[in-house]
């Protein structure tokens, strides 16, 4: 009975540290590097004037003609990856909200004293390290999202 208690202890304690450490789902990270991408290469053309001349993977070339163009597609897809990348990390949170929650409504104490005292310490330094974890998404949500909305928004000037 107890090898069985130290094992959901054990898996727990493995839960917790995946929480800590990988928070987003493989596709919001992708959406996250995507946003990032396209938005500083849509800064550096709405600020800088810098226009690709060619996209070889598509095999086009940009004329004076088409930079408008090219400026359009740039906003509308940054508008699209901001977008999902809000909604990607909004549902991500709120589903490691909830699975954290399950867990702390299933939780149950050891009656022996000193098992008793070093989950609950566990508990402290846990709800000491959400803090840090929360920094952690801030970053990772807000400047991904800040440079979405400055690149279409200084896309948006340019046309």
């Amino acid at each position: 009975m107890s090898e069985l208690k130290d094992a959901k202890r054990r898996e727990r304690l493995s839960e917790d540290s995946e929480f800590f450490q990988n928070p987003w789902s493989d596709e919001t990270r992708k959406l996250r590097r995507n946003l990032l991408l396209t938005s500083t290469a849509g800064i550096i053309m709405a600020a800088a004037g810098i226009f690709p001349k060619e996209i070889s993977a598509l095999g086009l070339k940009v004329d004076d003609i088409d930079q408008h163009a090219l400026l359009i597609v740039f906003a509308i897809v940054i508008a699209y990856l901001t977008f999902s990348y809000i909604f990607y990390t909004y549902s991500d949170f709120m589903h490691s909200f909830w699975s954290e929650l399950s867990k702390v409504e299933t939780l149950e104490l050891p009656t022996d004293e000193f098992a008793r005292e070093l989950i609950l310490t566990r508990m402290k330094w846990k709800g000491r390290l959400q803090n840090i974890h929360m920094i952690r998404i801030i970053i990772d949500v807000a400047i991904p999202i800040v440079a979405g909305f400055i690149a279409l928004v200084w896309l948006l000037a340019k046309m």
